[in-house]
């Protein structure tokens, strides 16, 4: 839920999907893929709050803060 117009989303989804395809992205839905990575049906990696992480070795791969 956003408190932006409709508009603004949409316009706000776009440039992150311009975005993305300027660095490489090669998929339709960038929301999707997201969505897609924190599943708990993956056996291998997931998207979580602390990074990517490997489900079959219990550790971090990348932390959501790098620095």
């Amino acid at each position: 839920a956003s408190s932006e117009t409709y508009e603004d989303v949409l316009e706000k989804e776009q440039k992150l999907r311009d975005l993305l395809t300027e660095r490489g992205y090669e998929y339709c839905d960038p929301v999707y893929t997201l969505l897609f990575l924190q599943s708990t049906h993956l056996p291998y990696i997931r998207i979580t709050p602390r990074g990517i992480f490997d489900v079959m070795k219990k550790t971090v791969l990348f932390p959501s803060i790098m620095r």
